[in-house]
């Protein structure tokens, strides 16, 4: 990326964070709004810093990041649309210690109907499928919020670049059904799970089905979430998956406090394995620690079986708000590669910090 774009996707992304006066949230879409009032944004960021028992350093796992992102379908006159840019900047290991200025993603919605919406643009599926509420914490996107899943881990594809350009629909055809599929242009030379793109297979359909419930307020809001789903690229690996999320008691109806498990199952092909296997499943505690009803406590289990190792790791994380748009959490995860002739168990201690509003 050249110089005069990096410095005008920086300039563009402060002057969103400096010059928006507007909530988080939809910006009236569909209505009759003042512009001056209709703009809606949000930005945060992170910054982590992990010790690792295979690295043996601070400096090997150090990353920051930094998203501003932006709803301008109002702003522009286009009620039935909902126009999205997330600009991201992010620093570290990952970025080989460089500032790297990219468009996390990008998206223009057409959101006139309350049962089918129609979007077309530069998206993650990580952040549009198999969507769990109270597994939130660990799935990491792109220079946003926190955790050390992988889409991976959830038996999602994952494409390098990982926002392709991609037409999307949604559809619930009933009450609390959800229908969506997508379909993902790739280029000659990006990945898919780190398998090159080749002329072959230049595109990576998704589609998935779910029943989803948020609950009530009379019922301690127990969210109840199942679904299942698949993806393939022609020539390329194909995979299949199974996901759910229920809270499984409350402390109090008019909060979300309370006890959640989540799962996923599901397996797909490789470019050396046959097929390959993997399960997560965890559980997570709002106000698990008396007085603290806003700190959030979750422990997870991945699993991997493949053809000549299995492998198993865990994951321990403690989030609680610093104040009311910062946070801190601290991490614990460990790795045991089981079988695998390089065998060794692999433990990380993080802190991650961050804003978000």
């Amino acid at each position: 990326m050249g110089t005069f774009r990096k410095t005008f996707l920086i300039v563009l992304a402060s002057a969103l964070a400096l010059a928006a006066r507007g909530p988080l949230c939809a910006g009236g879409l569909g209505e009759s709004a003042d512009p001056a009032t209709a703009f809606s944004w949000g930005t945060g960021g992170a910054f982590d810093l992990h010790y690792s028992t295979a690295a043996k350093s601070w400096q090997e796992n150090l990353d920051a990041s930094m998203w501003v992102e932006a709803d301008l379908g109002t702003l522009l006159g286009l009620h039935d649309f909902y126009l999205y840019a997330n600009p991201s900047v992010t620093w570290g290991t990952g970025e080989e210690w460089a500032w790297t200025v990219r468009f996390y993603q990008w998206w223009l919605a057409w959101d006139a109907r309350d049962d089918l919406n129609l979007m077309v643009g530069g998206l993650d599926p990580g952040w549009h499928f198999h969507s769990m509420p109270s597994a939130g914490n660990f799935v990491r996107m792109a220079s946003r919020l926190p955790g050390e899943f992988s889409p991976g881990s959830l038996n999602l594809p994952e494409p390098d670049p990982i926002s392709p350009l991609a037409a999307r629909i949604e559809w619930k055809p009933f009450s609390n059904w959800v229908t969506q599929a997508a379909v993902f242009a790739m280029n000659q030379g990006d990945e898919i799970d780190s398998q090159p793109v080749e002329d072959t297979f230049p595109a990576l359909a998704i589609a998935e089905i779910a029943w989803r419930d948020e609950g009530e307020e009379a019922s301690g809001w127990k969210q109840r979430v199942f679904g299942l789903g698949a993806w393939t690229a022609p020539h390329g690996p194909t995979g299949a998956y199974l996901f759910g999320d229920a809270k499984l008691l409350t402390e109090s109806p008019t909060s979300w406090q309370g006890l959640s498990a989540f799962f996923s199952l599901g397996g797909r092909t490789g470019d050396v394995e046959p097929w390959k296997t993997s399960g997560t499943a965890g559980l997570t505690w709002e106000g698990l620690i008396p007085g603290r009803d806003e700190d959030i406590t979750s422990l997870a289990l991945i699993a991997d079986e493949r053809p000549d190792r299995a492998e198993l790791s865990w994951e321990l994380l403690h989030r609680f708000p610093l104040s009311e748009h910062t946070w801190a959490q601290m991490e614990v995860q460990s790795r045991n590669a089981g079988s695998h002739i390089d065998a060794s168990d692999d433990w990380k201690l993080g802190l991650r910090v961050g804003w978000d509003w």
